[in-house]
């Protein structure tokens, strides 16, 4: 089936679009992403059941901006849409590792994971030129496959099905 492709937002003067595609891979991330999702909510609600309405209220709110920036993550058509979507949900996860903030351990592992979480967002960048340059020479299949993912998923023919030169 073909992927079902769309718009989100277009900056006309810069010509930047933010857009999605959702192909087969994709929608199995999602449904995985939906079932763990709500797993994850049954479960909070008695973990946050003795905290304060505003606690509650924050992971409630972190949770779910959480949980749309993953799905973005997995949708993203383009680069600048998932290194967003990737941002957005480093920050979500950040601000939910540091619910606890009264103890300082919490608030260490909560700095710690924004810096390797950015030195790992820094890594996607080179990633691309990497992908770009090892599994086609069509940019046009490359852009179709977010930054970081590496040339395994270039190559899958989900994102180009030309037969390899040579066989």
């Amino acid at each position: 089936r073909p992927a079902v492709r769309g718009r989100l937002v277009r900056h006309e003067a810069s010509g930047l679009t933010l857009g999605y595609s959702v192909d087969a891979l994709s929608g199995f991330f999602l449904l995985v992403l939906a079932a763990l999702g709500i797993a994850v909510a049954v479960y909070s609600l008695g973990y946050f059941a003795h905290s304060s309405p505003g606690r509650t209220a924050f992971v409630g709110t972190a949770f779910n901006v959480l949980l749309g920036s993953v799905e973005m993550v997995f949708v993203a058509d383009g680069a600048i849409g998932f290194l967003l979507a990737w941002e957005l949900m480093t920050l979500a996860t950040a601000a939910l590792v540091a619910t606890e903030h009264e103890h300082a351990q919490t608030r260490r592992a909560a700095f710690l994971y924004l810096a390797l979480s950015h030195i790992g967002t820094g890594c996607l960048v080179p990633s691309r030129r990497v992908t770009a340059l090892s599994s086609t020479t069509s940019t046009d299949a490359v852009n179709c496959v977010p930054s970081g993912l590496g040339p395994a998923v270039a190559t899958t023919g989900s994102v180009s099905n030309r037969p390899r030169r040579g066989r």
